[in-house]
């Protein structure tokens, strides 16, 4: 998260077994090395983990707002996004601020239906930073709630529980097929990332589709790239782009597909690497953005812990040579 970083950065220690069947206990000392290093952002490459320990932080309950918009489906909805964008960098690191757009409205052809943008702040400071969209933005709702648990924080997950019936849902996922990729932007993303997102909206195959942009920069940023196989700490979004198609429609799932590509590849020219754990072995060409200068130490750590690539099914690490 925005205020405590990432996962892999809370990473004591980790028992793993190797592609040789060796069973080992890594322990994280003042810097990480060898084998750690790479499980610490390339994980499924090297063996199956069997436990990670993990570091703890003091509770704290957390305030959420959510709000949605009516966006125009024209020209007009990209200063929209801008703003939301230049509020969400300007924040405490104490508060995020993820973004989802997504189709809502009846039951009807995904033409009719209105272009919604949820903005949803989690803070952990009783500090309330207003957002001030431009006049295209139609409010459609607020909530608000304080204390919240994080196990109520998944439950408000906003995909699983606030879009309306007809996108993703909770309980939707057994009826639901979905594909999905994500490109890291940088905070100094420009207008021509927004006019991209939109444009791909709109051009969307069905009405389940759906971007999230959720916001990161923050502690991510506070160790350097080299510090863990996980290489850009620059990034203020990882940006889902979820190709969703009701599975009974299995017609659509190849033009949702494209969809998400045709999105990632425009965004790429902007991108600080794009997320590793959503690849597989046909994904080699996205896979040359994700460990920028890394790359050839995990390469190194590969061939020295599976020559063999017995852990080749995920990420084409190997294929990278």
């Amino acid at each position: 998260t925005r205020c405590l970083g990432l996962t892999l950065d809370a990473i004591l220690a980790v028992d793993v077994v190797t592609a040789t069947g060796r069973r080992v206990q890594l322990q994280r000392g003042a810097e990480l090395r060898g084998l750690l290093w790479a499980i610490c952002g390339c994980g499924p490459n090297f063996g199956v983990i069997l436990s990670v320990t993990l570091a703890a932080v003091p509770y704290r309950p957390c305030q959420t707002k959510s709000q949605a918009f009516e966006l125009p489906k024209n020209f007009h909805a990209v200063p929209c996004l801008e703003t939301y964008a230049a509020r969400a960098r300007s924040l405490p690191q104490e508060i995020s601020s993820d973004c989802i757009l997504f189709f809502g409205g009846p039951k009807l052809s995904r033409n009719t239906r209105p272009l919604i943008m949820g903005v949803y702040d989690y803070s952990y400071i009783p500090q309330q930073v207003p957002l001030k969209l431009p006049a295209a933005a139609m409010p459609l709702s607020l909530m608000q709630s304080s204390n919240v648990s994080p196990a109520g924080l998944v439950e408000q997950e906003p995909y699983l529980c606030e879009q309306p019936d007809g996108i993703v849902h909770e309980g939707a996922t057994n009826s639901r097929g979905f594909f999905v990729r994500a490109p890291f932007i940088e905070g100094g993303a420009g207008a021509e990332v927004w006019q991209a997102l939109l444009e791909q909206m709109l051009a969307a195959p069905c009405e389940h589709c759906y971007v999230h942009l959720q916001h990161a920069g923050g502690a991510v940023g506070s160790h350097t790239p080299s510090s863990t196989a996980f290489y850009p700490r620059d990034v203020e979004w990882s940006v889902v782009v979820t190709g969703c198609w009701p599975s009974a429609e299995n017609n659509l799932e190849a033009s949702c597909r494209e969809w998400v590509m045709d999105t990632v590849h425009r965004l790429l020219p902007h991108a600080a690497g794009i997320y590793a754990t959503d690849l597989g072995p046909e994904d080699v060409e996205l896979a040359q953005y994700v460990f920028g200068s890394n790359l050839q130490r995990l390469l190194r750590l590969k061939e020295q812990w599976d020559p063999d690539n017995v852990f080749g099914r995920g990420f084409p690490l190997a294929q990278l040579k």
